[in-house]
This record gives structure tokens, C-alpha cells and sequence, in this order.
């Protein structure tokens, strides 16, 4: 399983110890003294994130470039270690720890690099 390094978007629940137990380096942007709570996206998260080679998981569309549903907003995924974007927001924590580590096994860090994957539960059917 390959270990990332991610951050946890504000609007993500705060899992990242659980993620920690499975190998990852993930905080939550609420533990990251130059962001905190209200950190933008492009003046605050994207160069902290490019700085860090750190992967975001968020379910903020605008993450995903030009797929997203607010393209003047829009932040291309290349310029990123990666985005894990939650698609399916009726996933429970539990679930999206689960699809996680499961993409953690199919992918590796390069794998993701400047790509973004959608978190959904199609993932949960690798688990049996």
C-alpha cells in the first residue's frame, strides 16, 4: 500500500489520526498553524500544498480544473501532489477512510501526481 501525504480540506471531517493508523502523513487544515480556519484556496492552500508535495482531499469541485462546476474558480489539478476529491457526499467517514486505503493499494503518490480521483463508493466494491 502506498503511504501519501495528505491534507485534510476544512470541510472534511477531521479523520486524519484514523489515516495516520494506516500509514499516511494526513492533517487537517485546521491543525496547519499558517492556514487554519478560513484559509483560501489559491492564496493560502494550493502554495502549501505545492511547498509540501502534499495531496489535498476535499470535496470541493473547483479542485478537479476543467471538470469542475465553477470553472472561473477553478484550480488545475497539475498543479498539485494530487486531489482526492469526494464526489459522493453521503459517504460516511468510515467509507471514504475505506476508499481511501483502497486507492492507497491500487495507486501509488506519483500515480496521483498532478491527477485528481474521485472519491466514490465504486471504491468500497474493491473490499470484499
Amino acid at each position: 500500500m502506498a503511504s501519501f501525504d495528505i491534507l485534510l480540506d476544512e470541510n472534511i471531517e477531521p479523520f486524519h489520526d484514523e489515516l495516520r493508523s494506516l500509514g499516511h502523513n494526513a492533517t487537517h487544515v485546521l491543525d496547519v498553524p499558517e492556514l487554519g480556519e478560513g484559509a483560501q484556496d489559491k492564496p493560502d492552500i494550493l502554495p502549501w500544498l505545492q511547498a509540501n508535495d502534499t495531496i489535498l482531499f476535499t470535496q470541493d469541485d473547483h479542485w478537479i480544473g476543467a471538470d469542475s462546476s465553477d470553472p472561473q474558480n477553478a484550480i488545475d489539478p497539475a498543479r498539485t501532489a494530487g486531489v482526492l476529491w469526494l464526489k459522493d457526499e453521503s459517504m460516511t467517514p468510515g467509507q471514504q477512510i475505506t476508499a481511501i486505503r483502497v486507492i492507497a493499494t491500487l495507486l501509488s503518490a506519483a500515480d496521483l501526481d498532478g491527477e485528481y480521483v474521485e472519491v466514490t463508493k465504486r471504491w468500497l466494491d474493491y473490499i470484499e
